[in-house]
């Protein structure tokens, strides 16, 4: 069986059919090692490593943080595909701080 999280605030679960977690709640700050320690976890395993936050209601910056530093540390052909909702404005957040041009980074808003 593989590993999850949870808390008061947030669940982490692995995702069935592709490499990669699935959250549902509030990613705050204090999610950041967990967030990081479950997708590095995928990263052994995959090239291309799935975080779906399309049940996440809201997204620190230091949760979206956590990410962008991990996608960082991947090199081609490994990376980081987000998928999310509208509401949590991932394009935007990651435009206004210059994080959108990461090549090991993708994001998928709908």
């Amino acid at each position: 069986m593989r590993d999850y999280f949870v808390d008061d605030r947030l669940l982490i679960t692995p995702l069935r059919h592709e490499e990669g977690v699935q959250l549902c709640g509030d990613v705050v700050g204090t999610h950041q090692v967990p967030l990081v320690t479950a997708v590095a976890q995928c990263a052994q395993r995959a090239d291309e490593i799935t975080v779906d936050l399309t049940r996440v209601a809201y997204l620190s910056n230091s949760g979206l943080a956590a990410l962008v530093g991990f996608a960082r540390t991947l090199r081609p052909p490994q990376y980081l595909y987000v998928t999310a909702g509208h509401e949590l404005r991932l394009q935007q957040r990651l435009e206004e701080r210059g994080w959108d041009q990461l090549d090991t980074l993708r994001l998928h808003a709908g």
